[in-house]
Parts: C-alpha cells; structure tokens; sequence
C-alpha cells in the first residue's frame, strides 16, 4: 500500500511539473506576440479599471516614455529570450530599375548591450538573387529600430527614385520621416515625431505623389486615454504641412495612405465608429476632398492599400490579399496569402513583407516565395558582419 502510495505521489509531482512548463511556455509565448493592438486595449482597459491599473504599469512606462523606452523594452526582452543577435529585414518596395529595395538591421550583442547596430539600404533582383548592401544608413546607434510591428514604412518614388522612409519607434536620433536617393546618399530627416509632457504624435506610411513634389503620411496622436489618427500632406522638404483629414469631417482614424499612380486619389482606411478591428476603405481627392467609402469589409479590416500602375486595380493586403476594383470596390480577386504589406510592380508581381520576411509574388497570385527571412543567432561570441556567413543572415550554429 504505501509502495502504490509513493509511485502515486511521484506521478501527482511529475504532472504538475508538466503543468508548470506548459504555463511558463504559453506566458512565454503571449509576451512575445504582444502587438501594440492589445497593448492599447489592455491600457483603456486598465483605465477603466483602478484594480487592474498597478499591473499595467510596465506598459504605461512605453506610453508615457515614447519610442525610446518601447525600443529599450524590446532589446531587454531579446536579451531575456536569449535572442543574443539577430538580422532583420524592414520594408521592401519597387525601385524604378525593377529591382527590389529593402532595410536590414544587423545586431550584434556583447553582454547585455550590442556591439554593432546596423541598418544597411539594400536591393535585390526581382528573383530574389544578386542581394547587394549599397550604404549603411546607420550603425551604432543608441536604440535599435522596433521589429514588433509595422512601425519602419517606405515608398519609392518612381519617376525620381526619391525614398521616404518613416521610422515610427526606435531611437529618438532615427524616428520620423527621411528621404535620400536610391543609392542610400542625401538621407535627411524632413518631419520629426513630436513630443512633450502631454502630447506626442509619431508619424508612418509615407507615400509619394507621382512628380516626387509631395508626399502624404499620417500622424498618430497619443494622449492619456485615446489615439487618433490624422492623414497629412506635405511637399518633399518637409513643409507646408496640411491635414487632409481632421476629427470635425472625418472622426479620428484615418490611416494608411496610398497616392494614386496617375496622382488623382488617395485610398485610405477609417475606423471611425467601426472599432479598432473592424477598418472600411476610403478613397478622396488629392486635395482631401469628394471623400467616398469604397469598399466595405466587416469580417475584417482593409488596411495597406496598394494601387496597380494603371490606377485602375487596389490591393489589400491584410488578410488575405484581396484585389479590388478602384471604380467601384468591387472584388475581383480573394487569395489564400496572408502578410503585412504588398507592394505592386508595373509587371505586375508583388513584393511582400511581414515582420522580418521578404517574399515575391507572381502576378498569378500563387504561394509566396520566401526570398529574406529573419534570422536569430543564439551566440555571444564576436563575429566579423562583412562575412557573406553573416551578411544576408544565412548563419548556421556547429
């Protein structure tokens, strides 16, 4: 009896110790796939809940702190998941050459600060082959650039092969929006986010008119306890700002701007009344008037719009990737594919990126290709970066 009672004894303390694993792997997970959509729930939930407000104080720190603590938070949470140095691919969009361009931000740890933080312009053949490192952006900087989400956008301008890039959390020293030229030269920082003790707004998804004369973005305002949303224009020096969109006329979520090719419209999502997951498609002027919803999705939401050359055809890119009508709004094409944002050739091939990957897409909408992805090297000792072992993220641990 009491031999069946300790084997009963040890079988109740190896489950628990099962059940103790699995709890700490599915915390674990959770805290690595917090996004900033259940962020911004969870603090209006807090707030309006006093008996939850002390646990949120870790994330109210990345509210009231800015963009520099959100980056800090990150890096000590990499350096907890043993995530020691890694390589990492932001935004990848069509050049006027054809080829692809795209961000790669290489960290490199020694202890518990990096070594080597880097940001590389890069471009590739439309295949995916003939990776090249054409200037390194910056290095050494204070804060690295944020991964845990869409917060690093571009366009390319077409016609002048002008870039604007917007940098949305990281280091005070890289966010905002800069344009250079396509081969990395002329990088200069044309709007700032701002910030003060009450107020503070970053700005993301430039998008440039045809001629490269203007530009539009949109601004998201931080307060205490709401985030709007504001779409706003301004020429290629970053001057004569003005809002294309404001709360009296439109509400206050309107996102995610895309100029038409021929430089006549502007899509753009609202959520205004809709809630946070739930975005229709709006389509105006380009000088923010005739304002018109054009496509209506509410299982979903219609974010990351993206014109074909012709004007005539949008892409949709959260999922799946839906393909519209520009008149109308009418589908003409669902998908299967699902990612972050998708970019449309004069060929008609897409590009697609998503949370460290770069893949293409034919115009026949077939499966991805997979030709960038992020990689994570679980290892403290120094490496040499300018290795072709290191430098398109092709590492292997023996």
């Amino acid at each position: 009896m009491r031999k069946k009672k300790r084997w009963r004894n040890i079988l109740i303390v190896i489950c628990g110790v099962i059940l103790l694993i699995s709890f700490e792997l599915t915390v674990d997970r959770f805290i690595n796939d917090f996004n900033m959509k259940r962020f911004w729930f969870m603090h209006k939930w807090a707030a309006e809940n006093p008996k939850v407000k002390k646990t949120m104080d870790t994330f109210n720190r990345v509210l009231n702190g800015g963009e520099e603590l959100m980056a800090e938070n990150m890096q000590e949470q990499n350096i907890a998941k043993n995530y020691r140095n890694y390589i990492y691919y932001h935004c990848a969009d069509w050049g006027p050459d054809g080829k692809i361009y795209f961000l790669k931000q290489t960290i490199f740890y020694e202890g518990d600060r990096w070594f080597d933080n880097r940001v590389d312009w890069c471009n590739m053949d439309p295949d995916g082959n003939n990776k090249k490192v054409i200037k390194t952006l910056w290095e050494n900087t204070k804060y690295q650039l944020d991964i845990n989400g869409n917060n690093v956008t571009m366009d390319i301008c077409k016609k002048t092969g002008k870039v604007a890039l917007a940098i949305a959390a990281g280091g005070s020293e890289q966010t905002g929006i800069w344009t250079f030229d396509l081969d990395g030269t002329e990088l200069k920082r044309i709007v700032e986010n701002k910030k003060d003790k009450n107020f503070r707004y970053r700005v993301n998804y430039p998008s440039w008119f045809p001629d490269g004369e203007h530009l539009v973005y949109h601004e998201k305002w931080l307060h205490t306890k709401e985030i709007e949303y504001y779409i706003v224009k301004i020429d290629n020096q970053g001057q004569n700002k003005l809002y294309l969109t404001t709360k009296k006329t439109d509400g206050n979520s309107s996102r995610f701007p895309a100029v038409s090719p021929d430089g006549i419209e502007i899509v753009y999502t609202n959520s205004n009344k809709l809630g946070e997951y739930q975005r229709d498609l709006w389509v105006m002027t380009a000088t923010g008037e005739d304002k018109l919803k054009l496509y209506n999705n509410h299982s979903h939401y219609a974010d990351y719009a993206e014109w074909s050359s012709d004007s005539k055809k949008i892409v949709l890119s959260t999922p799946p990737l839906t393909i519209i009508n520009s008149e109308d709004g009418e589908e003409i094409k669902r998908t299967r594919i699902a990612g972050s944002r998708v970019r449309w050739s004069e060929k008609g091939n897409f590009v697609m990126e998503g949370r460290g990957f770069v893949s293409t897409i034919t115009s026949s909408l077939e499966q991805p290709k997979d030709v960038l992805i992020a990689q994570y090297i679980n290892t403290e000792a120094k490496k040499d970066l300018s290795t072709d072992e290191y430098i398109w993220g092709h590492y292997n641990e023996t």
